[in-house]
């Protein structure tokens, strides 16, 4: 066998058994696929290598050999007892890479308890998946063990146009954009200078909160100093009495009006942020940022 190819022992073979185990077999591994029931055996043996036996019965296991495998799927779901009884059967036997399905919190906490290293909720996860996809904000969805999920979306406005890295994607909100899919073209990793468009697949990574925050953030409104009254949301801009300075450049304005107390922080790179609004200063790259004069 390959080096990247695992010997996998699926027991049961309803729907989300034979699912795992074609599944695998596609995938050029080493699969014996179980289930007492002869007739479910006889429908995919043609399919999948299949054996009937019952993996409650410890003499079962030593039959089929099942301590030469690598990894067991416990994909029982008709029976908690028999599921419990499997999966310690298969800890006993050696194989210490556990799949099983559960079915219930109850049952998914006997088998973490009796060792189980993996546990899949398959009615729930595919419940929650389903949400997020029907809620409309998401192209797909993975939840991942612990608090992170990696999700499939199309470009937020606010960040439409901009590098991962001017947009401060990881800075803001706390999510790593993995790559991005542009219609027509290859898919790019998620490198620091890459461009995010309008209607371009991302891929990013974070904890739930911060991946809402990220898609429903408020779009930026990049004004540039050019003497003129701008409007941006929450506030309004007037040049003509206050000086803004940036570097030795001298920008004559009026003066700025902040409702609500957006903060104001500093940032090389030509951008002032206003809380969740962007400025650019004529694109004028600079170094230091500072106003002049009394703010209201």
């Amino acid at each position: 066998m390959a080096n990247n190819t695992r010997s996998v022992l699926v027991v049961g073979l309803g729907r989300f058994g034979s699912s795992v185990a074609t599944t695998l077999d596609t995938m050029g591994q080493d699969v014996l696929a179980v289930d007492k029931d002869g007739e479910l055996v006889n429908r995919w043996s043609s399919q999948i290598p299949t054996v009937q036996a019952d993996m409650t019965d410890v003499m079962a296991l030593e039959q089929i050999n099942a301590s030469d495998f690598d990894t067991a799927v416990v994909a029982i779901g008709d029976s908690v007892e028999a599921s419990v009884i499997t999966a310690g059967n298969l800890l006993d036997a050696g194989i210490s890479d556990i799949w099983a399905k559960s079915v219930s919190k109850e049952h998914a906490r006997i088998l973490q308890r009796i060792g189980a290293r993996h546990i899949i909720n398959a009615e729930t996860d595919a419940g929650k998946r389903v949400g997020h996809l029907v809620s409309g904000n998401y192209l797909d969805y993975i939840e991942l063990e612990g608090a992170y999920s990696v999700v499939k979306i199309h470009t937020p406005p606010h960040v439409v146009g901009y590098s991962i890295e001017d947009a401060r994607v990881h800075e803001r909100f706390g999510i790593t954009v993995v790559g991005v899919k542009s219609p027509g073209k290859e898919f790019e990793y998620g490198s620091k200078e890459l461009i995010m468009h309008r209607n371009d697949e991302l891929i990013i990574m974070g904890k739930q909160d911060q991946i809402d925050h990220f898609i429903q953030s408020p779009t930026y409104n990049v004004l540039h100093f050019a003497g003129i009254l701008c409007h941006a949301g929450d506030f309004i801009l007037r040049l003509g009495q206050l000086g803004l300075f940036a570097g030795n450049q001298h920008f004559r304005g009026g003066h700025v009006h902040f409702h609500d107390g957006v903060d104001i922080s500093a940032l090389s790179a030509g951008r002032l942020y206003l809380g969740e609004y962007m400025v650019t200063v004529d694109d004028h790259p600079f170094e230091d940022l500072n106003f002049h004069g009394e703010l209201p």
